[in-house]
Protein backbone atom coordinates (compact mmCIF):
# COMPACT_ATOMS: atom_id res chain seq x y z
CA UNK A 1 0.00 0.00 0.00
CA UNK A 2 1.23 3.47 -0.90
CA UNK A 3 2.38 5.63 2.01
CA UNK A 4 -0.12 8.28 0.90
CA UNK A 5 -3.27 6.21 0.63
CA UNK A 6 -6.12 8.06 2.33
CA UNK A 7 -8.07 10.33 0.01
CA UNK A 8 -9.32 13.48 1.72
CA UNK A 9 -10.54 15.35 -1.34
CA UNK A 10 -10.55 15.92 -5.08
CA UNK A 11 -9.69 19.13 -6.93
CA UNK A 12 -12.93 20.45 -8.41
CA UNK A 13 -11.58 23.51 -10.24
CA UNK A 14 -9.31 26.52 -10.06
CA UNK A 15 -10.47 29.58 -8.13
CA UNK A 16 -9.39 33.01 -9.29
CA UNK A 17 -6.10 33.83 -10.97
CA UNK A 18 -3.53 33.17 -8.23
CA UNK A 19 -3.47 29.36 -8.10
CA UNK A 20 -6.18 28.70 -5.53
CA UNK A 21 -8.02 25.39 -5.75
CA UNK A 22 -11.62 24.53 -5.00
CA UNK A 23 -11.58 21.10 -3.42
CA UNK A 24 -14.50 18.74 -2.90
CA UNK A 25 -13.77 16.94 0.38
CA UNK A 26 -14.12 13.17 0.55
CA UNK A 27 -13.90 12.73 4.29
CA UNK A 28 -16.44 12.27 7.07
CA UNK A 29 -14.22 14.18 9.50
CA UNK A 30 -15.82 17.66 9.62
CA UNK A 31 -12.70 19.68 10.49
CA UNK A 32 -10.24 17.57 8.48
CA UNK A 33 -9.09 20.57 6.44
CA UNK A 34 -7.71 22.24 9.60
CA UNK A 35 -5.08 19.54 10.13
CA UNK A 36 -3.73 19.29 6.58
CA UNK A 37 -0.05 20.20 6.33
CA UNK A 38 0.93 18.31 3.19
CA UNK A 39 -0.96 16.39 0.53
CA UNK A 40 -0.02 14.11 -2.32
CA UNK A 41 -1.76 15.46 -5.41
CA UNK A 42 -2.35 12.49 -7.68
CA UNK A 43 -3.71 12.81 -11.20
CA UNK A 44 -3.77 10.35 -14.09
CA UNK A 45 -0.46 11.84 -15.27
CA UNK A 46 1.56 12.30 -12.10
CA UNK A 47 1.74 12.43 -8.33
CA UNK A 48 3.48 15.20 -6.42
CA UNK A 49 3.77 16.09 -2.76
CA UNK A 50 2.72 19.67 -1.91
CA UNK A 51 2.83 21.66 1.30
CA UNK A 52 -0.56 23.10 2.22
CA UNK A 53 -0.06 26.85 2.66
CA UNK A 54 -3.67 27.72 3.47
CA UNK A 55 -7.06 26.04 3.49
CA UNK A 56 -10.52 27.06 4.63
CA UNK A 57 -14.02 25.77 4.22
CA UNK A 58 -16.25 27.79 1.90
CA UNK A 59 -19.89 27.70 0.79
CA UNK A 60 -21.25 24.34 -0.28
CA UNK A 61 -18.86 22.45 1.98
CA UNK A 62 -15.97 22.94 -0.46
CA UNK A 63 -12.44 23.82 0.63
CA UNK A 64 -10.46 26.71 -0.80
CA UNK A 65 -6.82 25.61 -0.81
CA UNK A 66 -3.44 27.14 -1.61
CA UNK A 67 -0.60 24.71 -2.31
CA UNK A 68 3.11 25.39 -2.50
CA UNK A 69 4.19 25.45 -6.15
CA UNK A 70 0.75 26.22 -7.57
CA UNK A 71 1.10 29.89 -8.45
CA UNK A 72 -1.45 30.67 -11.17
CA UNK A 73 -4.76 29.63 -12.70
CA UNK A 74 -3.08 27.55 -15.43
CA UNK A 75 -1.22 25.44 -12.86
CA UNK A 76 -4.38 25.11 -10.76
CA UNK A 77 -6.52 24.08 -13.76
CA UNK A 78 -3.96 21.38 -14.62
CA UNK A 79 -4.84 19.74 -11.29
CA UNK A 80 -8.60 19.53 -11.96
CA UNK A 81 -9.84 16.07 -10.97
CA UNK A 82 -6.69 15.16 -9.04
CA UNK A 83 -7.06 13.26 -5.78
CA UNK A 84 -5.63 14.71 -2.57
CA UNK A 85 -4.07 11.98 -0.46
CA UNK A 86 -2.58 11.91 3.04
CA UNK A 87 -0.70 9.31 5.04
CA UNK A 88 -2.63 7.09 7.43
CA UNK A 89 -0.13 8.11 10.13
CA UNK A 90 -1.31 11.72 9.71
CA UNK A 91 -4.95 10.76 10.07
CA UNK A 92 -6.91 10.68 13.30
CA UNK A 93 -7.67 7.35 14.93
CA UNK A 94 -11.25 6.33 14.31
CA UNK A 95 -13.68 5.10 16.95
CA UNK A 96 -14.30 1.36 17.36
CA UNK A 97 -16.36 -0.01 14.47
CA UNK A 98 -15.55 2.86 12.08
CA UNK A 99 -13.13 2.24 9.22
CA UNK A 100 -11.35 4.13 6.50
CA UNK A 101 -12.44 3.40 2.94
CA UNK A 102 -9.10 1.80 2.03
CA UNK A 103 -9.50 -0.63 4.94
CA UNK A 104 -12.85 -1.90 3.59
CA UNK A 105 -12.05 -2.12 -0.12
CA UNK A 106 -10.42 -5.48 -0.79
CA UNK A 107 -12.05 -7.35 2.10
CA UNK A 108 -13.57 -10.74 1.26
CA UNK A 109 -17.29 -10.94 2.03
CA UNK A 110 -18.35 -14.19 3.71
CA UNK A 111 -21.80 -15.09 5.02
CA UNK A 112 -22.36 -16.40 8.55
CA UNK A 113 -23.00 -19.85 7.03
CA UNK A 114 -19.62 -19.80 5.25
CA UNK A 115 -20.56 -18.82 1.67
CA UNK A 116 -18.05 -16.68 -0.22
CA UNK A 117 -19.71 -13.63 -1.77
CA UNK A 118 -16.66 -11.94 -3.28
CA UNK A 119 -14.29 -9.06 -2.71
CA UNK A 120 -15.39 -5.51 -2.01
CA UNK A 121 -14.31 -3.46 -5.02
CA UNK A 122 -15.95 -0.12 -4.26
CA UNK A 123 -18.12 1.76 -1.79
CA UNK A 124 -21.22 3.70 -2.80
CA UNK A 125 -21.98 6.55 -0.41
CA UNK A 126 -25.70 7.14 -0.06
CA UNK A 127 -27.65 9.43 2.21
CA UNK A 128 -28.74 6.62 4.52
CA UNK A 129 -25.78 4.22 4.61
CA UNK A 130 -22.79 3.11 2.59
CA UNK A 131 -23.18 0.20 0.19
CA UNK A 132 -20.30 -2.23 -0.42
CA UNK A 133 -19.91 -3.32 -4.03
CA UNK A 134 -18.96 -6.91 -4.92
CA UNK A 135 -19.24 -8.71 -8.27
CA UNK A 136 -22.13 -10.80 -6.89
CA UNK A 137 -24.13 -8.29 -4.85
CA UNK A 138 -24.49 -4.86 -3.31
CA UNK A 139 -24.11 -5.15 0.47
CA UNK A 140 -25.73 -2.46 2.64
CA UNK A 141 -23.38 -1.37 5.43
CA UNK A 142 -25.98 -1.69 8.18
CA UNK A 143 -25.84 -3.53 11.50
CA UNK A 144 -28.59 -5.97 10.44
CA UNK A 145 -26.34 -7.22 7.61
CA UNK A 146 -22.71 -6.56 8.59
CA UNK A 147 -21.90 -8.70 11.61
CA UNK A 148 -18.12 -8.32 11.84
CA UNK A 149 -15.16 -6.64 10.17
CA UNK A 150 -11.88 -8.49 10.65
CA UNK A 151 -9.02 -6.48 9.20
CA UNK A 152 -6.48 -9.08 10.35
CA UNK A 153 -7.99 -11.87 8.22
CA UNK A 154 -9.40 -9.54 5.57
CA UNK A 155 -12.99 -10.70 6.04
CA UNK A 156 -16.31 -8.88 6.26
CA UNK A 157 -18.86 -11.24 7.83
CA UNK A 158 -22.48 -10.73 6.80
CA UNK A 159 -25.92 -12.13 7.59
CA UNK A 160 -27.72 -11.62 4.28
CA UNK A 161 -31.31 -10.42 4.24
CA UNK A 162 -33.71 -12.42 2.06
CA UNK A 163 -33.14 -11.56 -1.60
CA UNK A 164 -29.78 -9.86 -1.00
CA UNK A 165 -27.66 -12.53 -2.64
CA UNK A 166 -28.31 -14.37 -5.89
CA UNK A 167 -29.49 -17.93 -5.42
CA UNK A 168 -26.89 -20.66 -5.86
Amino acid sequence: MNEYDIQVGRVATAHGLKGLLRVAPSTDIPDRHRTLREVMVKSARAARLHQVLAVKQIAGGLWLMRLEGVEDRTQAEALRGAALLVREADSPCLPEGIYYRHQIIGLRVVTTDGREVGEITDIIVTGANDVYVTAAALIPAIAQVVKAVDLETGVLLIEPMPGLLPED
